[in-house]
């Protein structure tokens, strides 16, 4: 299924069985009904499987290194354990492994062993299992989505959302949509939506100009403001560690004679700078 073709060598050490186990499996595969051939290249018989009878299906291949992108897919996404997200990615995945080699379904295994993300203060949606799936079934078929909203300030909010996109920030959900029907575009965080109810039928058209880039575009994070010039000044213990990394399109850095680095760049908001902020001990100005 997942290659032009293999030897009986291949399949000897695929399946850690001899040569004559081969034959017979193949034999044994053909008189069932399956339609294999083979031909000969470089003194070697290539077996094959007819292209027309080739499913149109993926399968999991260690080849192919699918093992590994799916490990960290279910890590990355393990504060949403209980959702629909995070089951369904289960179910993908064991569907891929379903006719995989033995072989493969033992990396599988070793997998959750072999790949390890620490969480950072992820939120917890084990409860939101029907507003993520009002959500995603609005996204889905472009349909508008009433939610009851706790913002920061407090208290509750009522809106008719169109949810143009689902987006995954420290650890956390929120979703970019339009209110309806002014069309003021905000993102409102998952884990503060306390009730949605899908609207059926009451779809919208998704607007074909909208990229989510431009939402953040100049943010430090998600939260949006008034374009502003930070410097930060970071103490030489910390320099080393902030000019290792990518925070921000428009970030500089400057070296000190005393070993600190100054930090500027011009951002969309601060609020998100200062949340930041709070997770170094070094001094800022």
């Amino acid at each position: 299924e997942n290659r032009p073709f293999v030897t009986i060598k291949d399949l000897m050490q695929e399946f850690d069985v001899c040569r004559k186990t081969v034959y017979n499996d193949l034999d044994a595969l053909q008189a069932g009904g399956v339609p294999l051939f083979s031909d000969k290249a470089d003194g070697q018989a290539r077996w094959m499987l007819r292209p027309e009878a080739k499913k149109k299906t993926i399968t999991l291949t260690l080849h192919e290194g699918q093992v590994v992108p799916l490990g960290l897919a279910q890590l990355a996404l393990s504060f949403l354990k209980g959702t629909e997200i995070h089951d369904q990615l289960g179910v993908i995945q064991a569907k891929l492994a379903d006719g995989a080699t033995p072989k493969t379904r033992k990396h599988i295994e070793e997998a959750a062993r072999k790949i390890a993300i620490v969480p950072h203060g992820p939120k917890p949606y084990g409860k939101k299992a029907d507003v993520l799936n009002d959500l995603l079934t609005g996204l889905l078929y472009d349909e508008r989505v009433k939610i009851t909203y706790r913002p920061t300030s407090g208290g509750t909010k009522s809106h008719i959302i169109e949810p143009l996109t689902l987006v995954l920030y420290r650890e956390a959900l929120y979703v970019i949509a339009n209110l309806h029907p002014s069309g003021m575009r905000l993102a409102f965080a998952v884990d503060r939506i306390s009730a949605s109810t899908r609207r059926k039928g009451d779809g919208f058209d998704y607007p074909k100009d909208y990229d989510p880039k431009e939402f953040f575009a100049g943010a430090f994070g998600l939260v949006h403001g008034k374009p502003t010039k930070v410097e930060i000044l970071f103490d030489a213990d910390q320099a080393k560690y902030v000019r290792e990394r990518q925070w921000h399109p428009t970030q500089r850095f400057e070296k000190c004679a005393d070993g600190r680095v100054r930090m500027t760049m011009t951002v969309a908001g601060i609020d998100d700078v200062r949340l930041w902020l709070v997770g170094h001990v070094g001094k800022f100005e």
